[in-house]
């Protein structure tokens, strides 16, 4: 994106969609190299808003794309194998989407794990200009509904209210710099 860095630009937005679904090295991923894939997001978005203002326009807690037509209609899952990619398999023997995107199936370990990738990612997006999370209700993936996320606490509410990172406004609130446990930079 250096190429947006061009004088006399004024009134641009660059709206970045930061998922862990749609690309193989982010599906293939373990909880802890999601949010170690998190920290790199937040010095890319940090890099990009000192060029252009940055948001995060797009982004969820699902680390599958089991979500029902979130590949298209009736075009089935990277991670079951039931879409047609470069894998052409699951991403995991014997991976099914079975539960994945129910709240009800999750256990404790993988409830923490949501409630620590938001924060995770709130923190990476807001060093830049801001963030929207992707969706505020979905009918059949909770992973991807903001409103049954928060009232479960899988996601602070306030956004401000944070257990996990350990991040800090600063005095400029345009120079945010995340301080998330999972990075070291």
């Amino acid at each position: 994106w250096p190429m947006f860095n061009v004088p006399g630009w004024e009134n641009v937005i660059l709206d970045t969609h930061n998922y862990h679904v749609f690309v193989k090295d982010r599906l293939l991923m373990n909880r802890t190299e999601h949010l170690k894939a998190t920290c790199q997001d937040a010095v890319n978005v940090r890099n990009f808003n000192n060029q252009l203002w940055t948001i995060t326009g797009e982004w969820s807690l699902a680390v599958t794309d089991c979500a029902r037509w979130l590949n298209g209609f009736e075009k089935g899952a990277r991670w079951d194998g039931s879409l047609d990619w470069e894998m052409h398999g699951p991403a995991y023997p014997g991976a099914t989407c079975a539960g994945q995107n129910k709240m009800s199936s999750w256990d404790q370990p993988t409830r923490i794990f949501f409630r620590q990738f938001a924060e995770a990612q709130m923190d990476a997006y807001e060093a830049g200009s801001g963030w929207f999370f992707w969706n505020f209700k979905a009918e059949d993936a909770d992973d991807w509904n903001y409103m049954k996320l928060a009232k479960s606490g899988l996601v602070p509410t306030p956004p401000s209210n944070r257990v996990y990172s350990r991040y800090s406004l600063g005095k400029d609130r345009w120079n945010i710099q995340p301080k998330s446990q999972w990075c070291t930079s």
